[in-house]
C-alpha cells in the first residue's frame, strides 16, 4: 500500500501537469483578426462620388422645408383677423392723468408739441391762462413743426412734493430746437384725474405758499323773549333802542329827549 507521502506527491504531480498542459485556458491560441481589404484610391470625381447625389438631395429638401415652416410660422404670428387692426387703442384722459406725475408729463408733452387743445384738457386756473397765451403766440410756422416735434420731443417729470389732493412736479422736455425746457407745475386732484393749476418756467424760485384764509368765528345767539329781537351776547344794544326785557330784567323808563 502507498504511504501518505506518496499520495501527496502524486497529487502535486497531477496539478503541475494540469497547469502545464496545452489545453489550459491561458495557453489557447489567439484568433487572428481579419483585415479589411483596402479600397482602391479613386482617380476621378465620378469614382470619388462624395457627397452623393442622394445626400445633396436630402439636404436640399431639409433646407426647403425649413424655409416653408419659417414662412408659415411668421405668417401665423402676424396674422390678424378681419375685425382686428394694428391701430393701438385710444387711451382715455383718465388713464393718462391718473396720478400727478403722468398728468404733468402729458401736459408738458402736449405743450412742447403745440397740442394746445389737448393741453387745455389738463389745465385749469392760471395754468389754463398760460396755455391760452402760448396758443395765441403760436403762428402757422409754429404749428407746422408739430409733426417733427412729436418724433423728437421726450418728457420726464419728478414729483417734488405731494399729498392726497395736491402735488408739485418739475417737468423736463428734451429734443427741442431751442434746447431742454424745464417747468414747475402745481397740480390738484379733479375727480378721477389730476390737472395743473399753476405753471411757470423753472427759474429756481419755488411756488409761493398758498395763503391760509382764517375761518370767521361763529357768534353764539342768545334766546330772547317772544316779540323781542335777539342781540348777541357781549354786544351793547344800539343807541336809541330799549334793551330786550327778560323775565328777570328790571323795568326802566327811558329818559325824555332834551332840545337845545
Amino acid at each position: 500500500m502507498a504511504s501518505d507521502s506518496e499520495r501527496e506527491s502524486g497529487n502535486e504531480d497531477k496539478q503541475k501537469a494540469a497547469r502545464t498542459s496545452p489545453s489550459s485556458t491561458g495557453d489557447r491560441p489567439k484568433k487572428k483578426k481579419l483585415k479589411r481589404p483596402k479600397l482602391p484610391i479613386p482617380a476621378t470625381e465620378e469614382e470619388l462620388d462624395s457627397p452623393s447625389k442622394q445626400t445633396v438631395g436630402m439636404l436640399g429638401i431639409l433646407g426647403l422645408m425649413t424655409i416653408v415652416m419659417w414662412a408659415l410660422a411668421r405668417g401665423a404670428c402676424n396674422y390678424h383677423p378681419p375685425k382686428e387692426t394694428r391701430v393701438p387703442r385710444k387711451v382715455t384722459l383718465e388713464e393718462l392723468a391718473h396720478d400727478p406725475k403722468n398728468a404733468a408729463v402729458e401736459l408738458q408733452q402736449r405743450l412742447v408739441t403745440h397740442d394746445y387743445a389737448g393741453a387745455l384738457e389738463l389745465a385749469t386756473g392760471n395754468a389754463a391762462a398760460k396755455v391760452q397765451q402760448e396758443k395765441a403766440a403760436c403762428d402757422a410756422a409754429c404749428l407746422s413743426t408739430r409733426k417733427a416735434l412729436e418724433l423728437t420731443a421726450l418728457t420726464s417729470a419728478v414729483v417734488i412734493e405731494a399729498n392726497p389732493i395736491a402735488a408739485t412736479a418739475r417737468v423736463t422736455s428734451v429734443g427741442l430746437p431751442g434746447g431742454p425746457k424745464t417747468s414747475l407745475m402745481r397740480l390738484t386732484r379733479a375727480e378721477a384725474l389730476w390737472k395743473a393749476t399753476e405753471l411757470k418756467p423753472d427759474d429756481g424760485v419755488p411756488f409761493p405758499e398758498p395763503v391760509q384764509v382764517p375761518l370767521m368765528p361763529t357768534t353764539p345767539i342768545t334766546s330772547a323773549a317772544p316779540g323781542a329781537s335777539a342781540v348777541p351776547s357781549g354786544s351793547a344794544a344800539p343807541s336809541g333802542s330799549a334793551a330786550p326785557l327778560g323775565p328777570h330784567a328790571p323795568h326802566t323808563t327811558p329818559a325824555p329827549a332834551t332840545s337845545h
